[in-house]
């Protein structure tokens, strides 16, 4: 979903969405979102605001150290004095440019500038800063080759989302207070730079060092703000309306233009779409190992390079990477020329964004493929809203601005502008998005100042419909029945909403819902379901008559609201819809009845509709269904679709549903892909290739670890494309769980992944993934001295200096339930950034709850037992009866 997401491979999303965004699981304490000392939080003053930065910097690499000076043109609305945000800063001085006089005093955390006398209206003032920075925690990065690693990239680098600036650069970190910048960067002049805005002069000093001037006449907040130095691949790409593009990176030269292709295609797009001029005067593209995701700096956009493609990744990551792309491209406008006043407001950048990646595909793409995107962002907002919490899009309160970027952010934010898009219109929405972007250019924005304009657009009252879908909490969950009467010829359809009997904070929502039934003429009837309020309960019901039979039935078939339903319809008309339904999300709820009926019969129509399927990313979708409903039959559907599926896009998630399993039909198909190392090697994707593994780890026969282990030692593995398929089989090996008799290949396992673990022994983008893989299989030993060497393992890893691999060490030590190591887990947080700290306080809170949640589990797979023997004697009652 792009903006700051840090998602190296799909198959790691719910981890690092939990980690870097705050969501994701259910941490099994108060709602999920907000932890102990969530408070409401507001935009600060601005008595006296930020003009302009104009930011002095040298370093010294290998000791990550880097000496600033920063002087602040501040100007006047009648205040004495301002807070900086600076975290940490040595050796700092401060005094007034000019003859104000000023006092200051600084706690660590805030530098406190006050004036004798008030700055009056309009006047400007200026202030210097100069302090020295030791390996901040966060905000500001250093690389530097060691004798494990000699080949690890040199370089300094920035990223700040969303309030990090301030762990080195002294500055109002909030992004209601926008300035224009000057970087003068003075570096060894091996390496090169870059910063917002335009280079103005380059100039060797003569001491093998030169000094780079860049200047940015945006104004910007600070968590857009951005510089690098390093040694980088350099590419000049095209230029698009007199927009330059050029791509910085530590990849082939190949795969920097290979993976930006698409980006002047894009841009023309977006200019056109939005009827304004792309706002800077350059576009560059950055990619950078500290980086955990995408960012969108002012010009400037920072990757992962984790993202980056080849030619064999382009097969299965291309759309996605394009997406993103298009993402941070879309940023320029939303969020970048238009700033969000403060973050409960982020929706009207990252929801934004996202549905520009929607409206994007939908131009540009297939309908299956603008559908798919919908239903996906539809799924990705669910799992959380059904599993962890729901909150509404806006909020002030929250523990970190940082947990704000969720899913209800993103996929969430962006289907309710979908909802806008339909409810107004293609044509009247985009108008009005146009008169948005132009009325406030260069200004902050609150989420009333999109609705107002809308308002004034379309002659909607948009009240109602904010106050339930952005202001409120979840999305209308439906229930209900349908009924053909074939003498009558008539069909009856009466549905209700059902999430308040769920959950009572759930709000209720006003909508029609669109209905078109197909018989079997070939007629089609289209009605409308319309949602009324008749005491507590919201209902809809509508009855008409056909021509004959129904055979297809359709809801919502122009994708107009974002909905889940649970309706029986009836297997033949369900069956008829899976196939020829027109609309990709139909075929997908059609088939999802099917399954959650789960009678043979039905769950045989799955099979034969599925393998007939045209579009991959249903049959992605219906893997996933089929893994979640544990079916007795879903083991055999998925080997018959991993056997049959060609696309290499799919080859992922249906390997992901198959792991899902112990079962050896599905270790029949797996092995008939990996039992031949080279032709896997060669042919698969990489991703695909790497949940195969895994797959066929989880399926925990003994006979396939040397498999698995000649893939982790295979050389094109181990230097393969960003590790994706070594990280796979690494986590393939910890998925075994050995009896007692098997002690001594447990233990030849063990060994081997504490080996892997050591620092240098894997490549550098893999150690997390090792990390977790030793927890992971480590959580399962009995031995209390091979327990006691992963704990060991864990507190190395957990004083590591890779960020990535000290989180990861946390989660394995929630994941082996070390509650001896708790201690150790929460001296993390003197390493982490504030905005990280509530996620470690999830993970200490989930580790201490431990017991619990195994105690809750057991009893809930008790009553599920209890239930389905209970469904059991009554069929068998019924049989009883019958024959009789």
């Amino acid at each position: 979903w792009g903006g700051q997401l840090w998602i190296p491979f799909p198959s790691l999303l719910l981890l690092l969405l939990e980690m870097c965004i705050g969501c994701g699981a259910k941490f099994g304490h108060g709602d999920g979102f907000l932890v102990p000392g969530a408070q409401l939080h507001y935009a600060p003053d601005h008595r006296i605001e930020c003009k302009h930065i104009d930011v002095s910097l040298r370093f010294d690499i290998p000791q990550r150290v880097a000496f600033v000076e920063v002087v602040h043109t501040l100007i006047g609305h009648g205040g004495r004095s301002i807070d900086f945000n600076a975290f940490s800063f040595s050796e700092m001085s401060v005094a007034a440019v000019g003859d104000a006089q000023l006092t200051w005093r600084y706690n660590g955390e805030i530098l406190n500038v006050v004036w004798e006398e008030p700055v009056p209206e309009g006047q400007e003032r200026q202030v210097r800063i100069q302090y020295r920075i030791i390996n901040p925690v966060s905000g500001l990065f250093f690389s530097n080759p060691d004798d494990k690693y000699p080949n690890r990239p040199v370089y300094v680098f920035t990223d700040h989302e969303t309030e990090r600036a301030r762990y080195w650069l002294a500055c109002v970190d909030y992004p209601s207070s926008r300035t224009t910048f000057d970087f003068k960067i003075t570096y060894p002049q091996e390496l090169v730079s870059v910063a917002n805005g335009l280079l103005q002069s380059d100039r060797e000093n003569g001491d093998g060092t030169k000094t780079s001037h860049w200047h940015l006449d945006f104004i910007c907040p600070s968590y857009l703000c951005c510089f690098s130095v390093g040694n980088y691949i350099v590419v000049e790409a095209e230029t698009v309306d007199g927009v330059p593009f050029r791509y910085y990176g530590h990849v082939p030269a190949e795969a920097l233009s290979l993976s930006f292709q698409e980006t002047g295609a894009m841009m023309r797009w977006m200019v056109k779409k939005l009827d304004m001029p792309f706002p800077f005067k350059k576009y560059y593209q950055l990619a950078n190992n500290s980086h955990p995701s995408a960012m969108e700096n002012i010009s400037i956009v920072t990757w992962n390079p984790r993202w980056l493609l080849d030619e064999k990744f382009a097969q299965e990551w291309r759309l996605f990477f394009d997406q993103v792309n298009l993402h941070e491209m879309a940023h320029s406008y939303f969020g970048d020329a238009l700033v969000c006043r403060h973050f409960e407001h982020s929706w009207l950048k990252e929801s934004w964004a996202t549905f520009m990646e929607t409206s994007w595909i939908k131009d540009t793409l297939s309908v299956d493929d603008y559908h798919f995107e919908l239903q996906d962002c539809a799924d990705a907002y669910f799992l959380e809203a059904d599993g962890a919490y729901v909150r509404p899009i806006v909020t002030r309160e929250y523990n970190s601005s940082w947990n704000l970027f969720d899913r209800h952010l993103y996929p969430g934010g962006s289907w309710r502008l979908q909802m806008l898009c339909q409810y107004l219109g293609e044509q009247t929405f985009w108008a009005a998005v146009q008169d948005y972007l132009k009325k406030y250019y260069k200004q902050t924005v609150e989420t009333e100042d999109f609705r107002k304009v809308l308002e004034a657009k379309s002659g909607f009252n948009l009240t109602r419909f904010f106050d339930q879908w952005i202001y409120g909490r979840g999305y209308p969950k439906i229930k209900g029945q349908f009924k053909y009467d074939a003498a009558q010829k008539t069909v009856q359809i009466s549905v209700q909403q059902v999430q308040q009997v769920e959950n009572k904070e759930w709000s209720t929502f006003d909508f029609d819902l669109d209905v078109e039934v197909t018989d079997e003429s070939g007629q089609v009837r289209s009605e409308v379901l319309h949602f009324e309020k008749v005491g507590t309960v919201v209902r809809a019901a509508v009855a008409f008559t056909v021509s004959s039979k129904p055979v297809q039935v359709r809801f919502d078939p122009q994708c107009k609201i974002l909905f889940k339903m649970e309706l029986d319809i009836g297997d033949d008309i369900l069956i008829q819809t899976a196939t020829k339904a027109s609309d990709l999300r139909n075929r997908l709820w059609a088939l999802g009845e099917l399954i959650r009926g789960g009678s043979a019969e039905q769950m045989r129509q799955v099979r034969d509709v599925i393998l007939q399927e045209p579009f991959w990313g249903v049959r992605v979708k219906i893997a996933k269904l089929l893994s979640k409903s544990k079916h007795f039959s879903a083991p055999h559907i998925l080997a018959d679709m991993l056997e049959n599926e060609v696309d290499p896009r799919a080859y992922e998630g249906i390997a992901k549903a198959c792991g899902d399993f112990k079962d050896e039909r599905i270790r029949q198909a797996l092995l008939a892909r990996l039992t031949s190392l080279e032709s896997a090697v060669d042919q698969l994707p990489y991703l695909g290739l790497a949940a195969m593994l895994k797959a066929l780890g989880a399926q925990n026969i003994p006979e396939d670890v040397p498999l698995i282990r000649a893939y982790c030692d295979d050389e094109r593995v181990r230097n393969g494309w960003h590790g994706i398929v070594l990280s796979g089989a690494l986590r393939a090996l910890s998925e075994f769980r050995f009896a007692s008799w098997q002690r001594d290949l447990q233990d030849t396992v063990l060994h081997y992944l504490l080996d892997q673990c050591v620092y240098g022994s894997l490549p550098e983008s893999v150690r997390p993934a090792g990390v977790s893989a030793l927890a992971q299989f480590g959580s399962h030993i009995s031995s209390r001295a091979s327990r006691a060497m992963v704990l060991d393992a864990m507190k190395t890893y957990l004083r590591d200096s890779s960020y990535d691999v000290r989180t990861a060490a946390v989660a394995g030590v929630v994941t082996l339930g070390a509650k001896e190591l708790a201690g150790h887990a929460s001296a993390v947080r003197h390493v982490l950034s504030r905005q990280d700290q509530p996620w470690l306080d999830r993970q200490l809170l989930t580790l201490k709850e431990t017991d619990q949640n195994v105690t809750a589990d057991l009893k809930k797979q008790v009553e599920e037992l209890a239930s389905r023997l209970k469904a059991a004697e009554e069929t068998m009652h019924k049989m009883s009866i019958s024959k009789q």
